[in-house]
């Protein structure tokens, strides 16, 4: 199966493909099953970020590695990806996850992407205490971007190919990469809300780690900044 997967990520046309394979893989299989392979997936995935960043791709990127996170855990999922390459998590957290999140689309694909990043926000010790620590600040503004304003429907130059999923005609059995919009196919049916969970786990950051956040929420911009404080307000939270 990883080799069907290989080639459906590397195809600009079937790489939602890849990406609803491997998840499902995942999700059913469990972390003992997949724990071997899991470093070959997060290569090849990188592999192809490098060679052919489309939009479409880096859409399914952040969906899938926000999934991984949220299952498997921010930690483990920023390890991983340093032992492809030291630094590389840093490195897609600035060129890719940050600029580019707000390109997500899809109920289930943006809601894999937000819980991903309140994993990162509220779970991770690298963004708590180590070298990611400097990105909190920017992940929490492009997070709020996700949940505020429309998608950015910029291209990138490599998106000009023959999209087959697109000629009249093609119904691509999996064309999402959650598949069906239904609770039964919802890798995160727990959470109901991301803006919820995102306030209910800096609440619980703000218990367990007393002055770690005013500082950080300070230093977001004004806007962004007025609409936490919307947030934490809706659900009776207050950060200390």
């Amino acid at each position: 199966m990883l080799g069907v997967f290989q080639k459906l990520i590397a195809s600009k046309t079937n790489d939602h493909e890849g990406f609803y394979l491997i998840q499902t893989m995942l999700y059913k299989f469990g972390e003992s099953v997949m724990q071997p392979y899991t470093k070959q997936i997060m290569s090849l995935l990188f592999q192809r970020l490098s060679s052919s960043k489309t939009t479409k791709y880096i859409r399914g990127l952040i969906a899938f590695l926000g999934f991984f996170s949220a299952h498997y855990g921010a930690d483990t999922l920023i390890d991983l990806v340093d032992s492809v390459q030291g630094n590389m998590f840093a490195m897609y957290v600035e060129r890719v996850l940050v600029p580019d999140l707000q390109k997500v689309t899809g109920e289930l694909e943006i809601k894999s992407a937000a819980v991903g990043c309140v994993k990162l926000l509220c779970d991770s010790r690298h963004f708590r205490e180590g070298g990611l620590a400097r990105l909190w600040t920017p992940v929490l503004q492009a997070l709020i971007d996700l949940f505020q304003l429309p998608p950015d429907e910029t291209t990138s130059p490599e998106d000009h190919f023959i999209q087959v999923d697109d000629l009249p005609g093609y119904q691509p059995q999996y064309a999402q990469l959650s598949c069906a919009k239904s609770n039964t196919n919802d890798p995160l049916a727990s959470i109901d809300d991301p803006i919820r969970y995102l306030a209910e786990s800096l609440a619980t950051v703000s218990r367990t780690y007393p002055g770690l956040l005013p500082p950080r929420v300070s230093a977001l911009d004004e806007p962004h900044r007025k609409t936490l404080h919307r947030y934490l307000t809706v659900y009776n939270v207050q950060l200390c």
